[in-house]
């Protein structure tokens, strides 16, 4: 049986999952399916969206719209989004190739460094957030974890942060009133049977510090 360890594409995007059920080799973790929807943000959102989970607003496109429409697409972003927002490859892991953008004028040098990632796009609007984690385990029935909250060392929770300062951290667990970390569970159990997850995943999830929404 294998235990995959691997991040970003071709190690958690479905592909080297697909690979052992050709071989017909167990694995331990999300099969072919949920690997590759929850790799692309944006059908992973379009899917929670249409199921009635509260996401982020948001803006999606290719590289060839972006090429082709950057005024237009530009002035969707600053209407229907605002500044700051967040600008990220649809696949990628650990944070690469995302941006803060803060100002209009920063806005085509980020969508261009993550066209580099990604021939897809998503622009996020910012939210001034607590950043949650929950583990969630099992098949049919799983079962949500105590929640963490990651304490960023910079800005946001970049690859730097993750990665190289070692400065950011975990607490678990996380200062939530009881109802409301039960509410959030309760969501992340839903996301992951959404996306078909099967033995383990972590699901991320924000909290608006203005308002407590999830």
């Amino acid at each position: 049986i294998v235990f995959i360890a691997m991040h970003g594409p071709n190690g958690e995007d479905g592909t080297i999952q697909g690979l052992f059920e050709m071989l017909q080799i167990p694995y331990v973790g999300c099969g072919v399916l949920a690997s590759a929807t929850a790799m692309d943000k944006l059908q992973c959102k379009a899917l929670w969206k249409a199921a009635g989970l509260p996401v982020a607003d948001y803006i999606g496109f290719n590289r060839k719209a972006w090429e082709e429409k950057k005024s237009e697409i530009s002035k969707d972003i600053k209407e229907n989004l605002g500044f700051p927002c967040f600008v990220k490859p649809a696949n990628m892991g650990s944070s690469v190739g995302i941006s803060k953008v803060k100002k209009e004028t920063a806005l085509a040098d980020a969508i261009n460094l993550a066209a580099r990632f990604d021939h897809r796009i998503l622009v996020e609007k910012a939210i001034n957030a607590r950043e949650i984690e929950c583990a969630v385990l099992g098949n049919d029935d799983p079962i949500a974890s105590p929640l963490g909250e990651v304490i960023v060392g910079g800005e946001f929770y970049d690859f730097n942060d993750k990665y190289v300062n070692g400065v950011s951290r975990t607490e678990v667990p996380a200062n939530l009133p009881t109802k409301l970390a039960k509410e959030l569970q309760e969501v992340c159990i839903k996301a992951y049977k959404l996306l078909d997850c099967s033995g383990l995943a972590r699901v991320d999830s924000f909290i608006d510090r203005d308002n407590d929404q999830i």
